[in-house]
């Protein structure tokens, strides 16, 4: 079983090099993407990484939060890899702030157990329990674009160009096996569910969900992408500290975020000595 992580990152240099080099395996490979808005030290952090540890390394994008930018980042990383001729199993993306919870090859064991299965939070957005629901709902009600420095909004209504293809919500972060991958690879945008996204705000939540569900994987879909997370009314998710530790263990997920050490080093410091050889 070998592992293709994608690591997508926009600060803290460091704690993006910890990260990179504890998934650093000769069977697996590592894949970065640095926000073109970053600074100079995490673009020199990324290219010593594609020197020591042989990763790939993305053409950087400008990211924009809720924008297209940051689902189109993902295609570029299932399309690279696809491309790649390298050998991999499952692909895996990760925010540079987040960190795994058990040893790698636990995960490989746990993947190797339900070979092709893809891990994505989907949920139907028709049956989400409100709040929720009216939020998603108004996402895909207006036209959104990039532009003058962040992502807008248009008073333009998106119901015709929708057409309720968009049926689907979740989490961005995901497990997905090759063969879903190669698929979304040599699909065009409307047959792979995707072709409203590029103008739908916040369309991370809903690129894997509609691709999935329009893919003839869909039987392989496990809603549960054993990631943990915690929000608290806000639009980011909780830095996690010390004291969250028994909550996130007890999570049975693989990966969490966030972490900062300028909150908290410390958690990191011990996540980090369980999964380092």
């Amino acid at each position: 079983m070998k592992l293709a992580f994608f690591i997508a990152a926009h600060r803290n240099p460091q704690q993006v090099e910890d990260l990179a080099h504890l998934l650093s395996d000769p069977r697996d490979s590592v894949v970065l993407h640095i926000d073109r808005k970053a600074d100079a030290a995490v673009h020199d952090t990324a290219r010593r990484l594609r020197d020591r540890l042989s990763a790939r390394l993305l053409p950087s994008r400008t990211i924009y939060w809720g924008g297209w930018s940051m689902s189109r980042i993902l295609l570029d990383a299932i399309r690279d890899l696809c491309a790649s001729g390298l050998d991999w199993d499952y692909l895996i993306n990760l925010s540079g702030q987040d960190m795994p919870l058990r040893p790698i090859d636990e995960l490989r064991t746990f993947l190797a157990a339900r070979p092709g299965a893809n891990y994505i939070d989907c949920r139907q957005i028709s049956e989400l329990d409100n709040p929720l629901r009216g939020v998603i709902q108004r996402r895909v009600r207006w036209i959104t674009y990039e532009g003058a420095g962040r992502t807008r909004r248009l008073p333009v209504p998106m119901t015709l160009l929708h057409r309720g293809r968009v049926r689907y919500y979740g989490s961005q972060w995901v497990m997905l096996s090759r063969p879903f991958c190669d698929w979304v690879a040599r699909t065009g945008a409307r047959d792979a569910g995707w072709s409203t996204l590029p103008v739908t705000f916040a369309s991370d939540e809903l690129l894997s969900q509609q691709m999935i569900m329009a893919s003839p994987f869909r039987h392989t879909l496990v809603k549960d992408n054993k990631r943990y997370y915690r929000f608290a009314g806000r639009a980011h998710p909780v830095v996690l500290q010390r004291d969250d530790l028994p909550t996130v263990d007890a999570s049975g997920a693989f990966f969490a975020r966030k972490f900062d050490p300028a909150v908290d080093a410390s958690i990191i410091r011990e996540l980090a000595a369980r999964i380092a050889p």
